[in-house]
Protein backbone atom coordinates (compact mmCIF):
# COMPACT_ATOMS: atom_id res chain seq x y z
CA UNK A 1 0.00 0.00 0.00
CA UNK A 2 1.35 3.38 -0.99
CA UNK A 3 2.39 5.78 1.72
CA UNK A 4 1.59 9.30 0.62
CA UNK A 5 3.86 12.13 1.86
CA UNK A 6 1.45 13.22 4.62
CA UNK A 7 1.28 9.62 5.93
CA UNK A 8 5.07 9.35 5.91
CA UNK A 9 5.30 12.65 7.80
CA UNK A 10 2.75 11.49 10.41
CA UNK A 11 4.55 8.17 10.91
CA UNK A 12 7.91 9.92 11.18
CA UNK A 13 6.62 12.46 13.71
CA UNK A 14 4.96 9.75 15.79
CA UNK A 15 8.05 7.53 15.75
CA UNK A 16 10.20 10.51 16.78
CA UNK A 17 7.85 11.21 19.67
CA UNK A 18 7.92 7.55 20.75
CA UNK A 19 11.74 7.47 20.45
CA UNK A 20 11.81 10.59 22.68
CA UNK A 21 9.88 8.65 25.34
CA UNK A 22 6.57 10.36 24.73
CA UNK A 23 3.91 7.91 25.79
CA UNK A 24 0.87 9.56 24.19
CA UNK A 25 -0.16 11.86 21.42
CA UNK A 26 -2.76 12.79 18.86
CA UNK A 27 -2.48 12.53 15.08
CA UNK A 28 -4.99 14.67 13.21
CA UNK A 29 -5.77 13.89 9.58
CA UNK A 30 -8.88 14.74 7.55
CA UNK A 31 -11.47 12.12 6.73
CA UNK A 32 -10.42 9.83 3.91
CA UNK A 33 -6.71 10.62 4.00
CA UNK A 34 -5.53 7.30 5.37
CA UNK A 35 -5.43 7.30 9.16
CA UNK A 36 -5.94 3.53 9.18
CA UNK A 37 -3.07 3.04 6.73
CA UNK A 38 -0.93 5.41 8.79
CA UNK A 39 -1.40 3.66 12.14
CA UNK A 40 -1.16 0.21 10.50
CA UNK A 41 2.17 1.23 8.98
CA UNK A 42 3.34 2.68 12.28
CA UNK A 43 2.53 -0.56 14.12
CA UNK A 44 4.28 -2.65 11.46
CA UNK A 45 7.41 -0.50 11.77
CA UNK A 46 7.66 -0.50 15.56
CA UNK A 47 6.57 -4.17 15.87
CA UNK A 48 4.79 -3.85 19.19
CA UNK A 49 1.64 -5.70 20.13
CA UNK A 50 -1.10 -3.29 19.09
CA UNK A 51 -4.66 -2.64 20.18
CA UNK A 52 -6.83 -0.51 17.91
CA UNK A 53 -10.04 0.83 19.44
CA UNK A 54 -12.83 1.59 16.96
CA UNK A 55 -16.43 2.75 17.29
CA UNK A 56 -18.24 1.11 14.40
CA UNK A 57 -18.48 -2.44 13.09
CA UNK A 58 -17.36 -1.46 9.61
CA UNK A 59 -14.19 0.04 11.12
CA UNK A 60 -13.37 -3.34 12.66
CA UNK A 61 -13.59 -4.97 9.23
CA UNK A 62 -11.75 -2.10 7.50
CA UNK A 63 -8.93 -2.10 10.06
CA UNK A 64 -8.47 -5.89 9.83
CA UNK A 65 -8.26 -5.65 6.02
CA UNK A 66 -5.80 -2.75 6.15
CA UNK A 67 -3.53 -4.40 8.72
CA UNK A 68 -3.56 -7.62 6.68
CA UNK A 69 -2.38 -5.68 3.65
CA UNK A 70 0.12 -3.37 5.37
CA UNK A 71 1.57 -5.90 7.85
CA UNK A 72 0.86 -9.29 6.21
CA UNK A 73 2.88 -11.40 8.67
CA UNK A 74 1.00 -10.06 11.71
CA UNK A 75 -1.63 -12.20 13.40
CA UNK A 76 -4.71 -9.96 13.49
CA UNK A 77 -7.67 -10.67 15.77
CA UNK A 78 -10.83 -8.92 16.84
CA UNK A 79 -12.79 -8.25 19.99
CA UNK A 80 -16.29 -7.76 18.68
CA UNK A 81 -19.58 -9.39 19.69
CA UNK A 82 -18.71 -13.11 20.13
CA UNK A 83 -15.17 -12.73 18.83
CA UNK A 84 -12.67 -12.60 21.68
CA UNK A 85 -9.31 -12.89 19.89
CA UNK A 86 -6.88 -10.93 22.05
CA UNK A 87 -4.52 -13.47 23.59
CA UNK A 88 -1.99 -14.46 20.91
CA UNK A 89 -2.46 -11.84 18.22
CA UNK A 90 0.08 -9.21 17.23
CA UNK A 91 -2.77 -6.82 16.47
CA UNK A 92 -6.24 -6.69 18.00
CA UNK A 93 -9.00 -4.54 16.57
CA UNK A 94 -11.60 -3.97 19.28
CA UNK A 95 -15.07 -2.55 19.10
CA UNK A 96 -15.51 -0.13 21.99
CA UNK A 97 -18.94 -1.58 22.66
CA UNK A 98 -17.40 -5.05 23.08
CA UNK A 99 -14.73 -3.96 25.56
CA UNK A 100 -17.01 -4.15 28.56
CA UNK A 101 -15.92 -4.86 32.13
CA UNK A 102 -16.25 -8.66 31.81
CA UNK A 103 -13.66 -8.60 29.04
CA UNK A 104 -11.48 -5.82 30.40
CA UNK A 105 -10.67 -7.61 33.65
CA UNK A 106 -9.24 -10.60 31.72
CA UNK A 107 -6.81 -8.57 29.60
CA UNK A 108 -3.53 -7.79 31.39
CA UNK A 109 -2.91 -4.05 31.59
CA UNK A 110 0.47 -4.42 29.91
CA UNK A 111 -0.74 -6.76 27.12
CA UNK A 112 -0.29 -4.15 24.38
CA UNK A 113 2.73 -1.97 23.65
CA UNK A 114 0.76 0.37 21.41
CA UNK A 115 -2.86 1.44 21.82
CA UNK A 116 -4.49 3.45 19.04
CA UNK A 117 -7.87 5.10 19.55
CA UNK A 118 -9.37 5.63 16.12
CA UNK A 119 -11.74 8.59 16.21
CA UNK A 120 -9.98 9.69 19.41
CA UNK A 121 -12.42 12.55 19.96
CA UNK A 122 -14.81 9.88 21.29
CA UNK A 123 -12.34 9.03 24.07
CA UNK A 124 -13.72 11.71 26.38
CA UNK A 125 -17.29 10.44 26.05
CA UNK A 126 -18.76 8.36 28.91
CA UNK A 127 -18.84 5.42 26.49
CA UNK A 128 -15.27 6.10 25.36
CA UNK A 129 -12.46 3.56 25.34
CA UNK A 130 -12.10 2.42 28.94
CA UNK A 131 -9.11 0.28 28.05
CA UNK A 132 -7.05 3.30 27.11
CA UNK A 133 -7.39 4.68 30.63
CA UNK A 134 -6.99 1.38 32.51
CA UNK A 135 -4.05 -0.09 30.59
CA UNK A 136 -0.35 0.66 30.77
CA UNK A 137 0.93 0.40 27.19
CA UNK A 138 4.24 1.88 26.15
CA UNK A 139 2.37 4.24 23.81
CA UNK A 140 -1.16 5.61 23.43
CA UNK A 141 -2.08 7.44 20.26
CA UNK A 142 -5.28 8.73 18.78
Amino acid sequence: MELWPHRIAAISATRSAIDSNRSAGLVSMPTGTGKTVMFSSLASKIRQSTLVLVHRDELVRQSIETFSEVWPDANVGAVQAKRDEWQDQDVVIASIQSLHQRRLHRIPQDRFGLVVADEAHHAVAPTGPQFSTTSTPASRWG
